[in-house]
């Protein structure tokens, strides 16, 4: 995008989307810094997006929920704890989900405060195997016990599909040995995000993740040009279960509820059954029957 398209479509809208369950994440950094809700607003409402992750939001407990409503979306929102006025501000999750899911928020067994915020929610719909979502911003100076909390809440879930986005501030380029890379492999869990996420003049690292145990069940992921902020959007489209109607098969079947067995055994008796053995075929003997 040229600059100037850039300054008018704060998001590239130019991103072409296939079908399915259509999801990013941003970190946005002061979600009410100028127009930057109305321009998320503007982007969902437009691409069609069904789950919408946002880290950084910089929100405090005097910010009412209503100034932050999308029209058609159920909103979740953690905000980073002890803030009481302006300058005090940064973290935050939000965290919206298209209202034709029904979502559950959850209790999430992470507990770093005030460095981590978390959302965890049960992602539910007809014909849909539930889906464990889970959103997370983690400081730069988070002490390890994070890691491990983690772990166990990615244990806990084992046997659900799990989906977490996020900013995690670990660089997936330059830490390829850290411990959450090891943890993915240990529970068979990928991240999908290949591609730088915060690029500066000296610099590019990707900090942004979307982590899954069911990779193959996405059909397209990466980055999206934006200068809401910066970091890059990331994406994550994941492929819709095809449910073909069923098929009804009609059977004639006799009815013998109210057949005379004693009847039935008189009959059999004085058939001629000494023909069946004169005839050859199959079909002869059970044209004679």
């Amino acid at each position: 995008m040229t600059p100037q398209e850039i300054q008018q479509n704060p998001i590239d809208s130019s991103q072409k989307f296939p079908r399915g369950t259509r999801i990013v994440h941003i970190n946005i950094r002061v979600i009410l810094s100028k127009t930057k809700l109305d321009d998320l607003r503007t982007y969902i409402m437009n691409i069609s997006l069904d789950i919408i992750a946002v880290s950084e939001t910089w929100l405090w407990k005097d910010i009412a929920n209503q100034e932050l409503i999308i029209p058609g979306y159920d909103m979740f929102r953690c905000d980073r704890p002890g803030i009481t006025n302006h300058k005090e501000r940064g973290g935050g999750v939000l965290l919206y989900v298209h209202n034709k899911f029904n979502a559950l928020a959850e209790t999430l067994q992470i507990n770093v405060t005030p460095k981590v915020q978390s959302i965890k929610i049960t992602l539910q719909k007809k014909y849909v195997r539930p889906i464990k979502v889970i959103v997370i911003y983690r400081a730069p100076t988070t002490p390890s016990s994070f890691e491990e909390q983690l772990e166990k809440e990615i244990e806990e879930n084992s046997h659900n599909e799990i989906l977490i986005l996020g900013d995690l501030n670990i660089d997936h380029i330059s830490s390829v040995n850290n411990k959450l890379s090891s943890t993915y492999e240990k529970h068979c869990l990928k991240q999908l995000i290949k591609e730088p996420t915060r690029i500066t003049p000296t610099s590019k690292s990707l900090l942004d993740l979307i982590i899954t145990n069911a990779p193959n069940k996405y059909v397209k992921c990466g980055t999206i040009n934006s200068s809401l902020s910066d970091h890059e959007m990331i994406y994550a489209v994941r492929k819709n279960t095809n449910h073909h109607k069923a098929v009804y098969v009609t059977r004639k079947t006799r009815n013998f509820k109210n057949t005379n067995v004693q009847q039935v055994r008189e009959t059999l008796s004085q058939a001629p059954w000494w023909c069946l053995l004169q005839m050859t075929t199959i079909d002869d003997k059970f044209q004679m029957v």
